[in-house]
């Protein structure tokens, strides 16, 4: 019988300490990782970051448990950026795809986490982001001077460009309805005052539409009525060439209705029933019956925004305030009556929503 006391245990532990720091092979150190998160239904929230420099962020809110995630992004992707001036976010096929317009690219990611999975590059000051098929979508962008724009036309397998269709002058959002599209030409960094139509099966432009000044975006009311919302021209060098904005009504291809609003106005939305517009105007959002064909004078509600939405699915407003646009902005909720509800922070200059 061999005898091992607690001398020889501890010989042996000092041996075999000696023997693995005289090694020169390094310690297996595991890849860094980082936290994944999946965010339920709820809002993200494009923040286009500071002008200068520096990257936009996602901010993610939870409609039901108010829960907030800032930078939402960067959180599931190991603090990788954006790039700069996040413009927008759009979902589809569970994929989110985040416009980053500086940058001139889409980064594509999981719309539950955002985790990245892939980009769309060789853009030209991005826009919006719209699918127009199971594997097709269109992009607006301005184009490299901010003018000559166009629609590209993306393979959503691929991730590639297959096509460019011209428009007038800087293409900003767009809404299909049924097999066509319909652009507004905002401007980019000059004037403009067209829709251009395109046919989604064709991919050519099919007819445009003259409506106000700077056409920003559009909705559909409650009897297929497509409201588009003209921003009016500002030129800051000679104020009197300022002109008015509009909300035009465009049936059958044609504007049927025109209201005049207050210049630079922007981001019109609409109610779950369809039959309340809301907008930005001067001094605050206003509220307009689809049926009324005189502007109001008075906002609904007093305040200096930057962006506007509404949650179809509680009916409820999100508007943005921007503030200096280098510090975090401030999202507040309203009732369609204009009754405040609560507030919260988001990222730098934010000014897209998007309710998943």
């Amino acid at each position: 019988m061999i005898r091992f006391s607690y001398q020889n245990l501890l010989f042996v532990l000092i041996s075999l300490l000696a023997f693995s720091c005289g090694t020169d092979e390094d310690p297996i150190i595991p890849e860094e990782t980082c936290v994944k998160e999946v965010f339920e239904s709820g809002l993200y929230i494009a923040n286009e970051g500071p002008f200068s420099n520096g990257s936009g962020t996602i901010t993610y809110f939870n409609t039901s448990s108010k829960a907030i995630q800032e930078e939402a992004f960067a959180f599931n992707n190991c603090d990788d950026p954006l790039g700069s001036i996040v413009q927008s976010i759009a979902t589809f096929e569970n994929k989110a795809y985040i416009v980053v317009n500086n940058s001139n690219k889409i980064i594509v990611a999981d719309a539950s986490s955002l985790e990245k999975s892939g980009e769309i590059t060789g853009l030209e000051l991005p826009r919006y982001f719209l699918p127009v098929g199971n594997n097709k979508a269109f992009v607006s962008q301005w184009g490299a001077d901010g003018v000559t724009g166009s629609i590209a036309v993306v393979d959503l397998t691929s991730l590639n460009i297959l096509k460019t269709i011209p428009t007038d002058q800087g293409p900003e959002t767009m809404i299909l309805i049924d097999n066509e599209v319909y652009v507004a030409n905002v401007g980019g960094f000059a004037r403009d005052s067209t829709v251009t139509v395109i046919n989604v099966g064709t991919e050519e432009v099919t007819s445009t539409i003259t409506v106000g000044d700077n056409p920003q975006n559009f909705v559909v009311d409650n009897s297929n009525g497509l409201w588009c919302l003209s921003k009016g021209f500002s030129d800051f060098y000679e104020p009197t060439n300022n002109t008015f904005g509009q909300l035009n009504l465009i049936k059958n291809g044609q504007v049927t209705q025109s209201i005049e609003i207050s210049n630079s106005s922007k981001w019109l939305a609409i109610n779950n029933a369809g039959n309340e517009l809301y907008y930005i105007g001067a001094g605050g959002i206003y509220k307009q019956s689809v049926t009324s064909g005189t502007a109001e004078t008075t906002p609904m509600i007093v305040g200096n925004f930057y962006s506007l939405a509404v949650d179809f699915n509680t009916n409820q407003i999100y508007a943005s305030d921007a503030l200096d646009f280098s510090s975090k902005g401030v999202i507040y909720r309203y009732n369609t009556d204009g009754t405040a509800i609560d507030s919260f922070e988001s990222g730098i200059v934010p000014t897209g929503f998007w309710f998943d």
